[in-house]
This record gives C-alpha cells, sequence and structure tokens, in this order.
C-alpha cells in the first residue's frame, strides 16, 4: 500500500529573552539551517518523498538535430488519461495545475503528446503497459526503400523530439511492479478526488540532458558519447591469413535492438531470436564429426552491434575490411596499453586477414521468431529468403534442407531487394547476400524496435518459440555444413547430427526473462540477481562492452575453443595463469580456453576520434552520427503536495528562516564580539 506522506506541521515561535542556553538553541537552529548533516538531509528526503525506479525517454543526436527527451526538472499532479474520454476531459478541464499524465503505451502517440502539450497543463508523462496492449506499435521509422515501407507499423515516434520528461513504469521483475502498483494507487487516490481539493498525489522529474543542437556541437562541448558497442566476429579456424585462399561464409545476427525507452529495450523477435539461432549453429558446426578447421572453407559467425543506429556495426566492419589502413603504430593519444594500432586507436587488427575478395557469400538470420504470443508451439510455418541477385545458389540450399523441416524457408517473390540488414553492407560492395525472415513482403513483426517486442517479460515462456529459431539454425547448419564442404545439396548428414534445441531454449530465456541464468552466472560477470537487461547497445567506449556482447563473446569463446585446459581447471581465485594452464586463455566456466573470438569497434561511420583535438568529430554527415546526451542521473518521485497557496506560504516562512537564521547570525556575531571585548 503506497504511504501517504503529509506534509511537517509547522509550531509557533515565541520571542523570549536573550539568555545564554536560548542563545545556544538559536546557534544550533542556524547551523542546522545552513550545514544539515547528509543524514537529516536523508531522513527529509525519505519522508517527503517515495522515489521509485522508472525507465526514462533520454536524448539522442546526429549530425542534422536532436530526438529524445529534455528531463529538465518538472513537477505536478498524477492525473490518469487512459482512455480518449479522458483525454477529451483533460483538454475540456479549468484545472489551473501543472500535470503529470500517466498513460497506457496504448496511448503513447505523436498525437496524445501534441494535444496535451497544446493545453498548457502537461509538465510531464509517465507510460503504464496498461490493461489492453495496442495491436500494433513500433516507434521505429516505416524503413522505407524505393518506395516501399517495410515497417509500415513505423511511427516514427522514437526519432521525434520532446521538451518534456517522459518516463516508464514497466514490470522488468517481479520487485519492479512495486514501481506500477505505488503510481495506480497515487492516480487512483486523486481520481477518486475528481483531482480537486488538496492534499493530492504528485511527481517530480530530474536528469537534465547536457546535449545540446547535433552531435557535432556536443561532441565538441563533451556533453555526449557516440552510440555504440562492440561488433564480434568468431571462427572455428585457429589462423585466416591475408594469403588464405579459402572462400569464407558469413553468417549474421543483429547484437542488439532499439526501444523509445532504451532501458526496456529487448527485441525478441527483432534480434534476439536471430542471435541465438546464430549461436546454436556455432554450437552445432564445433559438435560435427568433421571438424570445421579441415573443412574447404572458412565459417565466420559476427553479430553486428548499434544496427538500429545507421547499421553502425556492420557498416564499420565492412568498411574496415575493404579500407583499414594503420597511420601509426603506437600513439601516446590512444588509451589503450596494448595498442594493435595507435593512429586509429584499435586494440587488434586480426580483421585485416580477412580478406575482402575471400568473401564468398553473407548469410543473415533476422526477424525469425514467427508468430509473436502463441498459446502453444507454431507447426508448418514458411519463412523466406530476400536476396541480393535474382538467383541464389545459397537460397536453393537453404529450401533444400528445409524441405520437411517444422519450417520451410523459400524464396520471397517480388522485387523489393533485401530488407534493413546488415547484410546491406556487404551486397553494397558486391558480396551475395541472402537474410531470411518471417515475411515474404513488408514486416509482421507489428512491434518491430518496441518495448512490445518480448513483453511481458516476467512471464516469457521460451518454449513455445524454441521449435520455430530450432528449426531455422537446424537449417541453417545443415546448409553451411554441405556448402563449406563444397558437398552437394542433398549430401548425407551425420548420423545423429544436429543443433540442439535446448541450448536455444536456454539462451532465449536467459536473454529475455533472467539473465542470472547458468549460462551467464558461469562466465567471469558480476550478475547479481539480474532478471531482464536492456538490449540496447548504449554508448562506445575502448574498456566495456555491453553485458549482452560480453556474454556472448565468452560463451562463443568457450563453444569455439581450440585450446582447453582440464575441466575445472581455474576459478575467480586461481586463474588461468596459475596451475599450468594453457597461455593466452581465459577461464570461462572454470575452464582455460582459448578460440578465434573478437570484439570489432562499434559506431557510426560518419564519427572518427580527432587526435589531435582529443574527442570524436563529425567526418561523414551522410553516414551514421549517433551520439547520446550525458546526464548526471534521473529521478522520478511521488509525493504528497499541498495546495499552490499553501505551498507559497511553506515558500514564505522558508524564506523567513532563512532571513531569520542570517540575522541570527548577525545577532549572534555581534553579541561574541561584545562579549569578548568586556572580557
Amino acid at each position: 500500500m503506497l504511504p501517504l506522506h503529509s506534509h511537517r506541521s509547522h509550531g509557533h515561535w515565541r520571542p523570549s529573552s536573550p539568555s545564554f542556553p536560548s542563545f545556544l538553541l538559536l546557534l544550533l537552529l542556524v547551523f542546522l539551517v545552513r550545514a544539515p548533516h547528509p543524514a537529516f538531509a536523508d531522513l527529509l528526503d525519505t519522508t517527503v518523498y517515495q522515489a521509485l525506479d522508472l525507465a526514462p525517454c533520454t536524448r539522442l543526436l546526429n549530425a542534422s538535430g536532436v530526438i529524445g527527451c529534455q528531463n529538465f526538472g518538472a513537477s505536478g499532479v498524477l492525473y490518469a488519461i487512459d482512455t480518449s474520454d479522458d483525454l477529451a476531459s483533460f483538454v475540456a478541464g479549468t484545472q489551473k495545475d501543472s500535470y503529470v499524465a500517466v498513460v497506457p503505451m496504448a496511448m503513447l502517440t505523436t498525437s496524445t503528446i501534441q494535444t496535451l502539450r497544446n493545453t498548457g497543463k502537461l509538465s510531464a508523462i509517465v507510460v503504464t503497459p496498461g490493461t489492453l496492449l495496442p495491436s500494433s506499435s513500433s516507434p521505429f521509422t516505416p524503413l522505407a526503400t524505393s518506395g516501399f515501407e517495410w515497417n509500415p507499423n513505423g511511427t516514427s515516434l522514437s526519432f521525434q523530439s520532446f521538451d518534456i520528461p517522459i518516463y516508464a513504469a514497466w514490470p522488468t521483475s517481479n520487485a519492479s511492479q512495486v514501481n506500477i502498483d505505488a503510481i495506480n494507487e497515487a492516480v487512483a487516490y486523486n481520481r477518486d478526488k475528481g483531482y480537486n481539493g488538496y492534499p493530492m498525489y504528485s511527481a517530480d522529474f530530474d536528469g537534465l540532458m547536457y546535449a545540446q543542437r547535433d552531435s557535432d556541437t556536443c561532441l565538441r562541448r563533451g556533453t555526449c558519447d557516440p552510440v555504440g558497442s562492440v561488433s564480434i566476429w568468431s571462427s572455428h579456424s585457429r589462423l585466416i591469413t591475408p594469403s588464405d585462399t579459402k572462400p569464407i561464409l558469413l553468417v549474421a545476427a543483429a547484437l542488439d535492438a532499439a526501444s523509445f525507452f532504451h532501458d526496456l529495450a529487448t527485441g525478441l523477435d527483432t534480434h534476439v531470436a536471430g542471435l541465438v539461432a546464430v549461436m546454436a549453429v556455432a554450437e552445432a558446426m564445433a559438435r560435427s564429426p568433421t571438424s570445421p578447421t579441415t573443412f574447404a572453407k572458412h565459417i565466420l559467425y559476427t553479430t553486428f552491434a548499434a544496427e538500429a543506429w545507421s547499421r553502425a556495426g556492420s557498416e564499420r566492419f565492412a568498411r574496415d575490411l575493404r579500407t583499414f589502413t594503420c597511420v601509426k603504430d603506437k600513439d601516446a593519444a590512444c588509451p589503450l596499453v596494448n595498442q594493435a594500432c595507435g593512429r586509429p586507436c584499435v586494440a587488434n587488427t586480426e580483421f585485416r586477414n580477412v580478406s575482402w575478395g575471400n568473401i564468398e557469400s553473407i548469410l543473415e538470420l533476422s526477424q525469425i521468431l514467427g508468430p509473436l504470443y502463441p498459446t502453444s508451439p507454431p507447426s508448418n510455418l514458411t519463412f523466406y529468403t530476400h536476396s541480393s541477385s535474382a538467383t541464389s545458389s545459397l537460397a536453393s540450399r537453404l529450401a533444400a534442407a528445409s524441405a520437411d523441416a517444422l519450417v520451410r524457408i523459400v524464396p520471397a517473390q517480388g522485387s523489393n531487394g533485401l530488407p534493413p540488414s546488415s547484410s546491406g553492407a556487404f551486397a553494397r560492395n558486391g558480396v551475395p547476400a541472402v537474410v531470411v525472415v518471417e515475411h515474404s513482403g513488408a514486416f509482421t513483426n507489428s512491434y518491430y524496435n518496441s518495448e512490445l517486442d518480448g513483453y511481458p517479460y516476467t512471464t516469457f515462456n521460451a518454449s513455445l518459440y524454441t521449435p520455430t529459431v530450432c528449426s531455422v539454425a537446424s537449417s541453417t547448419a545443415k546448409t553451411l555444413w554441405r556448402l563449406a564442404q563444397n558437398l552437394d545439396a542433398n549430401a548425407t548428414l551425420p548420423t545423429g547430427w544436429d543443433v540442439n534445441c535446448t541450448v536455444v531454449r536456454d539462451w532465449l530465456d536467459c536473454f529475455v526473462r533472467n539473465f542470472s541464468c547458468p549460462l551467464v552466472t558461469g562466465i567471469p560477470f558480476s550478475v547479481s540477481g539480474a532478471t531482464h537487461v536492456s538490449h540496447y547497445s548504449g554508448v562506445w567506449n575502448y574498456y566495456n562492452p555491453n553485458p549482452i556482447a560480453y556474454v556472448v563473446s565468452n560463451w562463443l569463446t568457450s563453444t569455439l575453443a581450440h585450446t582447453k585446459g582440464p575441466a575445472g581447471g581455474c576459478n575467480a581465485s586461481s586463474p588461468c595463469s596459475a596451475n599450468g594452464n594453457p597461455s593466452g586463455t581465459s577461464c570461462i566456466y572454470n575452464q582455460c580456453v582459448a578460440a578465434t573470438v573478437k570484439y570489432h569497434y562499434a559506431y557510426g561511420t560518419g564519427l572518427e576520434y580527432d587526435f589531435d583535438k582529443g574527442y570524436f568529430t563529425v567526418v561523414d554527415p551522410a553516414q551514421g552520427t549517433w551520439t547520446e546526451s550525458r546526464w548526471y542521473s534521473t529521478r522520478f518521485r511521488i509525493f504528497m503536495a499541498t495546495s499552490r497557496t499553501i505551498q507559497g506560504v511553506e515558500v514564505a516562512v522558508g524564506l523567513a528562516l532563512t532571513l531569520a537564521s542570517g540575522a541570527g547570525m548577525w545577532w549572534t556575531r555581534r553579541w561574541v564580539n561584545e562579549k569578548m571585548k568586556q572580557a
């Protein structure tokens, strides 16, 4: 039950003669007013306010402007707007206060926000899931190419700018339901009073977004950072060299997703299903009776970061494979201790061993989840391949491998080309590309890059989606196994060899519902009771990949390991450097392992670090230039507010007390000086 916090009553002060005891009391009061103890301030804060942990809409910038929200301090009476009738009543109301509108996700639209703003009474918005989810909710753009909209449900809400705070009270865990309950109870209290007659529940916000104007400006001022993280590329092959004549098969998926509220990004269909399928393919190939190291072709698994933001990961990886030049081996301006190249500053340059001319094709697994919210696992599904060329042998092989599978994969009809995908960076430069998706034309995922793509996390049932994702992964693994060995499309497969569907189920559950699963906690990574983690890429830095990238890279290192110490040969207190373990290994799942698994920096190709200036700059406004504003912290608090008149009186009293404290200090100083003279 939400506690009803009321304001403290003020006592009456009566003047008395300036005795020495009263002087000491006055001195103590002056001290408390002028220099309160932090514990006293904390007690006051927790007594008056109830702080809630909500997800803020934050501010992003690019070369042309600003998107997102400004969280400059705001406050107002909590007001529920659950329906269009509630909205009309709010607009027609004669109230003069400032209000915080509490709306369900179904009403978070540009039209609703603009209508609320036009009243002049809105100070902020709080979004809750509501009782009825919208049939479609994609705040991303429509993603139009050549006049065709791939994401017809896209509203572009995530790419608009709002000058008010917008927060989400969202059930990311069982514990977070407390936030929603508190807001609902506070709103119910106000509603029962007809939003008239104080006291009423109000909320205040804080979280100033420092960045202004555009990416070039905020980077120069040091108030923003590039949006990004690290992509991952990996292989069974221990060594790939520039002179290697083996063709290379790329297998790709996106490593992260987006949403209006970045903390709530999951992307179950947008990216998680494809990522898990690629991981399952890698695990299956590692168990092949015929070692992949002996295949006629290399298989390279690539998971690209920050793909929602101008395809930052895939664009930078593709460009670096083609044109990377190390200008200076070592550079004092590069913060890395171990520099593979000092300018540009990178930790490794082994990607240069991947010869662009040897890349035979790229196969991407994208939106392959199938129907959202099924009551039972679907059956007899048909998914589609979109190819960069009219005829694709890779697409034909996938069709053959999936002919009798739960999910048939057939070429899409029509001439819309590749859907928006990581493969585009390769296809534009001559690499044949095939993208596997659930849609033959426009997206069937009506929650693309939305908070609802995977919601509700707490009751997510991975088993409902496992057969579909596992079927696509199985057909992909069989296709690659044959193709990498130059075998016929219907060549006999090893007996009993296939994708492990348990791996698929467990990773789906880890990424959506329980990030403290054994697959994660077995990795040297600080996880303490984490349930749902954000799949937003975050901001790029040299040292710390986001949790998703870190976990995936470690798991791939264990799965693709070409060097292994004894099982149980290491732990947190006994690292791989001890006990005679192989050199160059890392302790993962209590075993020292080494593999060809590498990070690759992922941020917009329109941004580069200027070593002379000491900060990132915009070098090509036409390419990805996304940055995220810095802020100190975000805050949302509920409190019981008195009327504006009483608040004015309280301010006046507070001002009077402040003046009185100053006068008291002046009088005290004068009294002490007189006493000192008398002495």
